[in-house]
């Protein structure tokens, strides 16, 4: 029963209890997730400056039809004046929130 009986739940955790982690551990994380054809996850966290590394994941998440729910930040900012990642990359795939 329920609104989603067939929905399956991957948890994927990258960052420390102190809330910090680096940017290949949260490339390692997605294509895990992508390894499984996981077609969404949603990506609370932000921080950190732009890495092609990162860029290049999630191009390829896209290509895989994968939806990447990512973070816009928590300072009320304009995103395209002072961008947040992951949320900010020029990837078709990324929905900010």
């Amino acid at each position: 029963a329920g609104v989603a009986p067939r929905v399956r739940l991957m948890a994927l955790k990258f960052l420390s209890g102190s809330g910090s982690g680096s940017t290949s551990d949260s490339v390692l994380a997605l294509n895990y997730a992508l390894s499984f054809n996981a077609p969404i996850s949603s990506n609370s966290y932000g921080g950190g400056g732009s890495s092609s590394a990162r860029q290049a994941a999630l191009e390829a998440a896209a290509t895989q039809g994968h939806l990447f729910v990512a973070a816009a930040g928590n300072d009320a900012s304009n995103n395209d004046v002072s961008p947040q990642y992951p949320c900010s990359y020029a990837v078709e795939n990324i929905v900010c929130v």
